[in-house]
């Protein structure tokens, strides 16, 4: 629960009930190296570490090759339930969230997103920009 965000680092923010007035959304923020830093909250401030509420957090497999690097994420239905109060899953159901690459302190500092933010200053905790995921 370092800043990874200031390495090299991958990351998913997410709502899994955006329905649910007054959801806050978990962000997943990973580096080459598998650290893992994981909160939840309703914006960029106040937000609490998953690690302190006592819950199974998410697992990080880290996959480095010569050319690239990512890592697979299981997410503990338990965490979506303590979080959310459900997890019950259908096909078509909504979640709201983003993908993200960044690089805060690195030799070239960077940033990249799957969906458009609109902000003049680089800020992923913006969840009026997240992009629609339905589930299959």
């Amino acid at each position: 629960n370092d800043p990874v965000y200031k390495d090299s680092c991958l990351e998913f923010f997410v709502n899994f009930k955006p329905q649910t007035d007054g959801s806050g959304y978990m962000n997943c923020e990973c580096n080459a190296n598998g650290a893992l830093l994981c909160g939840y909250g309703a914006s960029r401030h106040n937000r609490t570490c998953i690690a302190d509420l006592g819950i199974a957090q998410p697992t990080v497999t880290p996959l480095r090759e010569a050319d690239f690097w990512g890592y697979e994420l299981l997410i503990p239905l338990s965490l979506i339930r303590n979080l959310y109060g459900d997890s019950c899953f259908k096909t078509g159901d909504i979640l709201r969230g983003n993908f993200y690459k960044c690089g805060d302190d690195t030799e070239i500092p960077h940033y990249a997103s799957w969906t458009e933010i609109n902000n003049p200053t680089p800020n992923f905790h913006l969840p009026e920009f997240f992009g629609t995921l339905e589930m299959g």
